[in-house]
């Protein structure tokens, strides 16, 4: 009964798993979605979308078909001699573990165990035996569990902390819960919440400020969280304020169809000026944040304002060649372009790793990429924007770019400083 109970969990999560709309997450190649409209309020170009059922990115998730593997579960001989006395103490504990193991994700038992009711998380000598096999079964699913396992809901400990700095709620659908089992597999430590408007849901059926401000009260030691909104809508100010007064350290992602110097986004930085927090923004030419070349202008007025790059375009522009309409550019890259010099000659600009337009920044020239990391190493910032539901391998971009991290920083120090201490230190975390 424990292993056709088990392998119909396993057969639902993969009916439940749904094809990621892009293989490339929260980003677009230049597709319009959803009838775009001039917005004439401001006197630079401000324009608004108006969602679309298929204006869902077709670059994000990095792709395909979302899977839970999910290996055989093993009963241990007194565990299955107990199922025989359904009364029993032992009984109990193994249909305790049945439960758990229909929500693991990639065999990440911790995840799971958190879930239960507090006063089953305790480590007694029926829950150790529950969890004894729980762990066989992380083991052969191939995903090593790091984390030790504590009272406390959301506790756990890993030999180095990472901070991801660009995660997102409901993402395509993405439940707390599933969230919560990426991020325990894909080795984070903290994660900050970034929401979205109260329209668009940033293209990726992402949760707004509502969403993301439970989460991290429920889980401070995980989530820290951001607030945003709509930069010209009537009360904007107004919604942000209301946020960041509630806990919230950041604004962002701002992913809104404005020109980047436009009177729309200024009122974000008067607000990140006013409250002392950073300004996380998506540039994409001719789309989000536009007129990315005037953007220097944004930084020499708002000096004592720490803004966080991120998208596409921030990404191209490492290459001092680059055409500007090109996304996802291959080419090898000549240093000097306009994200390279203002990382280096402007204190308050940061960039963040997260999404396809960071992985293939990291992959498209190495060698390149190698001495970009050295040379930015105090400004740059892990993130993964990824929502798949497992938190490892090719399908999720979250875990290449870490890998590509640990494999092209010239050392330990460089290494630690991009998956943990710079966004500490910026994000004054406790972390």
């Amino acid at each position: 009964g424990l292993k056709a109970a088990f392998g119909r969990g396993a057969q639902d999560k993969t009916k439940r798993a749904a094809a990621s709309p892009s293989p490339l997450n929260g980003e677009r190649a230049g597709v319009r979605g959803g009838n775009a409209a001039r917005h004439s309020t401001w006197p630079t170009r401000v324009r608004r979308t108006t969602p679309h059922p298929h204006s869902l990115s077709p670059l994000r998730g990095e792709g395909g078909q979302h899977r839970s593997d999910v290996a055989a579960f093993a009963v241990f001989g007194s565990q299955k001699a107990a199922l025989k006395r359904p009364h029993s103490k032992r009984w109990r504990a193994a249909s305790d573990a049945s439960s758990l193991a229909e929500r693991l994700e990639c065999g990440r038992f911790s995840a799971a165990l958190e879930a239960q009711p507090h006063e089953t998380r305790h480590l007694s000598l029926r829950n150790f035996l529950t969890l004894s096999s729980l762990a066989a079964v992380s083991v052969v699913s191939g995903c090593a569990t790091r984390e030790a396992v504590n009272d406390a809901p959301g506790d756990y400990a890993t030999a180095e902390p990472i901070i991801d700095i660009h995660q997102h709620t409901n993402y395509a659908g993405r439940t707390d819960a599933e969230l919560i089992a990426h991020q325990r597999a894909l080795g984070v430590t903290h994660s900050i919440l970034l929401p979205a408007g109260r329209y668009f849901g940033l293209e990726a059926g992402c949760g707004g400020n509502e969403t993301v401000l439970p989460l991290a009260r429920k889980f401070p030691r995980q989530f820290s969280f951001f607030a945003n909104e709509v930069p010209y809508l009537d009360g904007a100010d107004r919604e942000i304020k209301k946020y960041l007064r509630r806990g919230a350290i950041g604004i962002g992602e701002q992913k809104f169809q404005v020109d980047c110097d436009s009177p729309a986004f200024q009122r974000i930085a008067d607000l990140a000026a006013e409250f002392n927090v950073p300004v996380l923004m998506h540039f994409q030419h001719d789309r989000y944040n536009t007129e990315f070349a005037r953007f220097h202008k944004v930084l020499e007025k708002y000096p004592r304002v720490n803004f966080i790059g991120h998208a596409q375009t921030w990404w191209a522009n490492i290459d001092k060649d680059h055409s500007q309409p090109a996304l996802y550019p291959k080419t090898p890259v000549t240093p000097g372009g306009l994200t390279d010099k203002w990382l280096r000659d402007y204190p308050n600009i940061y960039g963040d790793t997260s999404a396809g337009s960071g992985l293939n920044a990291f992959t498209r020239d190495e060698a390149h990429m190698r001495d970009f990391l050295a040379r930015h190493q105090d400004k740059l910032l892990y993130g993964s924007d990824c929502d798949d539901k497992i938190g490892a391998g090719p399908k999720c971009q979250g875990a290449q770019i870490l890998a590509a991290i640990r494999r092209l920083a010239p050392s330990k120090v460089i290494e630690r400083k991009i998956l943990h201490g710079n966004a500490k230190k910026l994000l004054r975390l406790k972390v």
